[in-house]
């Protein structure tokens, strides 16, 4: 007794000690037997902590006794196809974020591609007309100053309504708003646009001209004042047309090459396809069939469904009513020089047109092309051009790298060892366990599996993800050097037009490939291993039964002198 009392009261002096320093109150509510665990018992973090761990208990729990009753389903099922199918997720989850980063870059560098494209058209139009037509408008030009006094600024001005003609027939709007509001008569200008017949009394230089159109003049009678007059208008032409030069335009878009790509590996952009008549409010894009869709079609060949063309089209329209808009604000509004408001205006416009209004960034592209990257296949028919699309790569992309390490080794080892239980389990099969003959029979499941996705993929072409018709030699290469991630580049997956089907379809049938490429590797590397150990212990034996060591140790058995 008195034993128990002396223990009671040590363990109490313990506890007084531990709270030397605290408020008298608190030593004493501490002091109380039970304290500390209802303490702890009632605490909200405590609770979740132990809710937490039971319910971790008894889904763990539940796994075993499944694993346990079900090895092979239970491996398969959680060691193969979960670990397998969360890899799709994670690309659809950072997809989305690179996407995010990526589109406004991409659409920045399409509208410089487009913007590059459409000058390059109109300069080559205007070109056209001041070789095809110049010298016959200056000519024109002088016999209107022989009829009537004609200013550099009226000159300058009928010039220009050629021009502005030439866009607006290119532009494809015959009732242009341009029209209303300027008082252009293109009646003259067009018929400058065309190549007049030969006269075969026409003559040049103080010899007869037989038919000058309206002007009735029989003779050029003072060569001096005809050559000033073609010297002035040739001058005026070219300042009309130095900022619609090719040499001008290819300048000033010397960071876009028009003949690049325009890419939509990032951005999507929904098309509509409505009547002419219908108002558009900039979030649809229009399909109309017109010469410009024909000329850009020479650019890109394997275009993204009709997108290459719908954004032409849109950004032709912004363009249309930039240019407008500004040129007359400029002009009239602002009282400028109209040659300087055309040349302002027209270069605003161009560096404003926008042709992706209403576009999205494509989430699922960008999957398939985080799933390409992160299972190191890498095609390299898209990359990330941004600093933040590319620091994704090498951090967040890294990361995914090792994760499909780790579940590509697991599956690979799961489905060895479901293989070999499974012929282990017969006396007859027993024998497909050797070394060699499993190496024959995983590299026989391999290129099976290529087989089947090289048939699978020559189904693509009907939706326009292959870019081309694949023979099924081509198609199998193609299944080869992304089952085995090479990635050559040859052949890629055009992500462009892809949709959730295919995603979860070509990741399916790639992963499966690089599961049976993995197996089949590993069954060379245990064949390899083998045949090495087995050559390793041969040559120790040789070594050992060689005369030069059998001579030594008769050698060291000697007694020493």
């Amino acid at each position: 007794m008195v034993g128990r009392d002396l223990r009671t009261s040590k363990r109490l002096d313990n506890k007084a000690y531990q709270m030397k320093g605290r408020e008298p109150q608190e030593a004493e509510q501490a002091l109380k037997p039970g304290r500390r665990e209802e303490f702890r018992k009632d605490s909200p973090i405590t609770q979740f902590s132990h809710s937490v761990r039971s319910l971790g208990s008894r889904w763990y729990g539940c796994y075993r006794r499944g694993s346990e009753k079900f090895p092979r389903t239970f491996a398969l099922v959680f060691g193969v196809i979960l670990p397998m199918f969360s890899l799709i997720f994670v690309s659809l989850i950072f997809g989305y974020g690179l996407s995010k980063v990526e589109a406004p870059a991409e659409e920045k560098k399409n509208n410089g591609i487009i913007g590059s494209r459409i000058s390059l058209y109109i300069s080559a139009a205007v070109d056209r007309i001041v070789m095809a037509d110049q010298q016959r408008f200056c000519l024109l030009n002088y016999f209107r100053e022989l009829e009537e006094e004609v200013t550099n600024d009226a000159l300058q001005n009928r010039i220009l309504n050629m021009i502005d003609g030439q866009i607006i027939n290119f532009l494809g709007d015959s009732d242009d708003a341009l029209l209303e509001w300027s008082g252009f008569d293109l009646g003259e200008p067009k018929s400058y646009f065309k190549r007049y017949p030969e006269d075969e009394n026409a003559s040049f230089l103080g010899v007869e001209v037989a038919n000058r159109g309206e002007y009735n003049m029989s003779t050029i009678s003072n060569v001096t004042s005809f050559l000033e007059s073609m010297e002035n208008c040739n001058e005026e032409i070219f300042k009309s047309t130095r900022f619609t030069s090719t040499s001008n335009m290819l300048y000033y878009f010397n960071q876009y090459n028009p003949f690049d790509d325009v890419t939509f590996n990032w951005v999507k952009c929904p098309i509509s396809k409505k009547s002419s008549n219908q108002t558009n409010n900039g979030s649809d894009l229009l399909i109309e069939k017109n010469e410009m869709a024909e000329f850009f079609a020479a650019f890109q060949v394997e275009s993204a469904g009709n997108q290459l063309k719908a954004v032409t089209q849109a950004w032709e329209r912004n363009f249309d009513e930039l240019f407008l808009s500004k040129y007359k604000s400029y002009w009239q509004d602002d009282g400028n020089n109209r040659l300087d408001a055309r040349t302002r205006a027209f270069e605003e416009a161009f560096l404003e047109a926008d042709g992706f209004k209403g576009c999205i960034p494509d989430t699922l592209s960008a999957s398939w092309f985080w799933f390409v990257f992160m299972t190191t296949i890498g095609y390299g028919n898209a990359t990330p051009e941004t600093p933040e699309g590319q620091a994704m790569s090498y951090t967040f992309g890294f990361l995914c790298i090792l994760m499909f390490a780790m579940v590509l080794t697991k599956a690979s080892k799961i489905v060895g060892m479901l293989y070999d239980d499974l012929v282990q389990q017969h006396k007859a099969t027993r024998w497909l366990r050797r070394p060699c003959v499993n190496v024959i029979v995983w590299a026989f499941y391999f290129y099976l599996w290529l087989v089947i996705t090289a048939i699978s993929l020559m189904s693509l072409r009907k939706v326009g993800l292959l870019g081309m018709d694949l023979s099924f030699s081509a198609s199998f290469w193609l299944s080869f050097i992304s089952c085995t991630t090479v990635g050559l580049g040859d052949y890629s997956i055009n992500a462009q037009d892809i949709g959730v089907g295919s995603v979860f379809g070509l990741a399916f049938l790639f992963l499966v490939g690089l599961t049976l490429g993995a197996v089949f590797i590993s069954s060379v590397g245990d064949a390899c291993t083998g045949f090495s150990e087995r050559y390793t212990r041969q040559l120790e034996e040789d070594l050992l039964n060689h005369p030069y060591h059998k001579g030594k140790e008769r050698l060291d058995a000697l007694p020493d002198q």
